[in-house]
């Protein structure tokens, strides 16, 4: 019996160096150094961030260029936006979307991406490449493309996220139009301004470095603060109760009031998990609803 198992065991060696040489031969060491993508430890690709861009300053996003050891461009990835139709009292149109648009060097072909969950962009897009192949050299750099594309903008449903994001725009654009009329219609013009730098100061709504609103506390309690706003006249169009310990926080907006609809809340999710929003942090938010919206 002891025979029979010596020679099993002996039959089994040839599979098993196999599997082992196998093994060696495919599997792949990428490392990312100073701009340098290493292939088993050879320096193959350049990826760099052109424009010392953070993946989390949405006014400062990475833009990145992807070339072989020898110069050669394969991909960019550059500063992109979706925007909404100007307003009468906006000098040029209003960004409802910033991202990156990735680029193939190779067929001319751009589209826009969803930016991968992260800090550090390239290191995620490295990933991906490595996940679909790319680094063992049999892959195109047009099939490249589409595979990243794909990754990025698809989701778990296989639905298009970017075309989501055109839909949402699409469908914002008549919204905010009919609330930019009702809220001039009841508070008057809306403040003449670019719409860029909209910053929130001391409690104070502020974008082309202009006063758009006032937050200003009315109510405080165990269970929330009230606070008012106040826009450039000076006039009451909207409330915000602050609840202390509960994650989701509200903006009653005026201008919707109505005899059948006497409230109209819009509620916002606290996103800072272990360390909650601060106080400016939920005011700024507020502040991009109400300004994107067509309200301020």
């Amino acid at each position: 019996m002891s025979s029979k198992n010596n020679l099993f065991k002996l039959l089994l060696l040839p599979f098993f160096f196999s599997f082992i040489v196998s093994q060696s031969l495919y599997s792949q060491k990428i490392k990312f150094k100073k701009d340098k993508i290493h292939v088993d430890k050879e320096a193959k690709y350049h990826f760099t961030n052109i424009n010392n861009g953070n993946i989390l300053d949405i006014n400062n996003l990475p833009n990145c260029e992807l070339t072989d050891i020898d110069g050669n461009k394969l991909l960019s990835f550059v500063d992109t936006s979706f925007y909404y139709v100007q307003l009468p009292n906006e000098t040029s149109p209003r960004a409802g979307f910033k991202t990156l648009a990735c680029i193939n060097h190779s067929s001319g072909e751009r589209s826009p991406i969803i930016m991968p969950q992260g800090f550090h962009f390239r290191k995620l897009i490295i990933q991906d490449l490595e996940d679909m192949g790319f680094f063992k050299g049999d892959m195109s750099v047009d099939d490249m493309y589409s595979n990243l594309i794909k990754k990025l903008n698809l989701d778990r449903m296989d639905k298009d996220m970017i075309v989501m994001v055109k839909n949402m725009i699409e469908e914002n654009n008549t919204k905010r139009m009919s609330n930019y009329e009702i809220t001039k219609e009841k508070y008057g013009d809306l403040v003449h301004r670019d719409p860029i730098d909209l910053k929130i100061f001391k409690e104070s709504i502020k974008e082309d470095g202009k006063l758009l609103a006032k937050f200003k506390k009315d109510k405080s309690g165990s269970y929330a603060h009230i606070y008012k706003v106040f826009n450039h006249n000076n006039v009451q169009v909207a409330s915000v109760p602050i609840f202390q310990k509960e994650p989701n926080y509200k903006v009653d907006i005026y201008a919707l009031q109505s005899e059948e609809s006497p409230t109209n809340f819009v509620t916002f999710q606290d996103a800072g998990g272990m360390t909650p929003e601060t106080l400016d942090q939920k005011f700024y938010k507020i502040a991009l609803y109400l300004v994107e919206n067509g309200f301020l």
